[in-house]
C-alpha cells in the first residue's frame, strides 16, 4: 500500500526513461518508505499480533537493500507465515516473477484463507 501512494507521484515520463530509471524510481521508493516507515514497526509488530493475518513472505536472499535477515522477525509476531528465500535479489520480480506468482496463487488457495 505505501509502495502504490509513492507510485502515484510518479510521472509518465519518468516511466518512458526505461528500465533504469523505473529501478532507480524503485530503489528511492524503498529507501523513503523505509525512512518513514521505521518509527512505525511497533504499530506493524502489534497489528500482527492481534490479528494474525496469514502471510506469505518471498524475499531475495542476494538482496543487498534488504538482507534476508529482515524476514526473519516475522515468526515471532505471525504464528501463520509462510516465508521463502529466494535465489535473487533486490529485483525479485523481474528475475522470478513467475516462481512469485505461483507462490502467490498457492497461498491464496490454502484452506487457512478461505472465508
Amino acid at each position: 500500500m505505501l509502495a502504490c501512494s509513492a507510485l502515484k507521484r510518479v510521472n509518465r515520463e519518468q516511466l518512458r526513461d526505461g528500465l533504469e530509471g523505473v529501478r532507480f524510481f524503485y530503489l528511492k521508493i524503498d529507501y523513503e518508505v523505509v525512512a518513514t516507515n521505521v518509527p512505525l514497526y511497533p504499530e506493524f509488530q502489534a497489528f500482527f499480533r492481534q490479528y494474525q493475518p496469514p502471510t506469505l513472505i518471498v524475499w531475495g536472499k542476494n538482496d543487498f537493500i534488504f538482507p534476508p535477515e529482515g524476514a526473519a522477525p516475522y515468526p515471532r509476531d505471525l504464528r501463520n507465515v509462510e516465508t521463502h528465500l529466494l535465489d535473487t535479489g533486490h529485483f525479485a520480480l523481474e528475475t522470478h516473477g513467475e516462481e512469485i506468482a505461483t507462490r502467490i496463487e498457492e497461498f491464496l488457495k490454502q484452506p487457512k484463507l478461505a472465508h
